[in-house]
């Protein structure tokens, strides 16, 4: 795994730990259990709350996973670290801050695809789909890209994973990403919402 901000490689970073926490609905559907909990909560609170326990899940599991890699990358630290996102506004502090940027940043990101796995599970719940939908529709953003408009690069899906849309100054850089990502968040959790209630109204 590296950390230099290629496609794939962020891929690997960004997308692959967090799958598992999209896949909730898939299983417990194939295990029967939606029905009881949609009786005792609701469908609504049920799958809300769900999919936020998953967007926060991967958002931890992603923070801790990269400190994990910088502790056993420590013995060549300093190489790490001024190899990740130089050149952007997130440098512009040292190796320290840059870091803190760096998992801030894509802890969000981390969580907009945990949203992204929980509405397809919603969808199709087939934990095999559900496992490989986030891949796929990775892929397709890469591929749609070259037909995104230019001016409205800075909520451009492809930034949020492959690439980053740098501003003037490294908190307006997080800011802008970390809002685009809750709106992301929040249209997909509502989404799998209304999957869910669509699909136990017709159960």
């Amino acid at each position: 795994m590296a950390l230099n901000g290629t496609g794939a490689e962020l891929m690997m970073l960004a997308l692959l730990p967090v799958i598992p926490f999209g896949c909730f609905y898939a299983m417990e559907d194939t295990g029967g259990a939606i029905p009881f909990w949609a009786i005792r909560a609701g469908t609504g609170r049920y799958i809300s709350c769900k999919t936020v326990a998953a967007i926060l899940s991967a958002m931890g599991v992603f923070a801790v996973g990269v400190l994990l890699y910088v502790a056993v990358a420590l013995l060549n630290g300093k190489a790490f670290l001024s190899d990740m996102m130089d050149g952007t506004s997130y440098y512009q502090f040292g190796n320290a801050l840059t870091l803190v940027f760096y998992i801030v940043h894509y802890m969000f990101t981390a969580g907009v695809w945990a949203a992204v796995g929980v509405f397809v599970s919603t969808c199709l719940p087939n934990l095999y789909v559900a496992l490989a939908a986030p891949s796929v529709i990775y892929m397709l953003v890469m591929w749609f890209d070259q037909y995104w408009p230019s001016e409205l690069g800075w909520c451009n899906v492809r930034n949020l994973t492959a690439s980053l849309y740098d501003c003037a100054e490294p908190g307006q850089t997080l800011l802008l990403h970390v809002g685009v990502c809750l709106v992301y968040m929040v249209i997909l959790t509502l989404a799998s919402v209304a999957n869910g209630k669509r699909r136990q109204q017709n159960a």
